[in-house]
């Protein structure tokens, strides 16, 4: 086999990018279907708790913030893709202070919950690490505690 056919083998073998991202597309994809499809307007206060901090949906929400206002078959609900976000919640399991962040700033503070994927090999065994000395106490508290305590009334 030749060098390129090697990198072309390496790059398309699916075990390389699937293994690792798997979540990340089937929970941007499970949402936006959520979403899409017309089911958070038939049950409103319907509570979801996303895994691996939504996936991509967060980070990509201009792409369907856009499909909602240009395509017609992509305005089958109520509001736009960003307001049903702020309701769900979601984990910090982002591995990245940087996409922390930006998951708090697209989904706001309140929707996120400490995550760590235990036992499994791709689990962030220090989650609290992420939530920057930067923040604020409440930002902190919130994360770390407070908003597990709130979605799932303990005390």
């Amino acid at each position: 086999m030749g060098r390129r056919q090697r990198v072309r083998a390496q790059w398309l073998a699916p075990e390389l990018f699937s293994r690792w991202n798997e979540e990340d597309n089937c929970a941007a994809i499970a949402l936006s279907r959520l979403i899409f499809s017309g089911l958070l307007d038939r049950h409103p206060g319907l509570h979801l708790l996303a895994a691996h901090g939504g996936g991509y949906l967060p980070t990509y929400l201009g792409r369907s913030q856009h499909a909602n206002a240009a395509r017609p078959e992509a305005q089958t609900m109520a509001r736009k893709p960003s307001e049903y976000l702020r309701e769900m919640y979601f984990d910090t399991l982002v591995y990245d202070s940087v996409a922390l962040r930006h998951l708090i700033d697209v989904v706001g503070v309140s929707q996120v919950l400490l995550g760590t994927d235990y036992p499994f090999d791709m689990g962030h065994y220090t989650p609290h690490e992420l939530v920057a000395p930067a923040w604020s106490t409440t930002e902190r508290v919130a994360v770390l505690s407070g908003n597990a305590r709130r979605l799932f009334d303990l005390p």
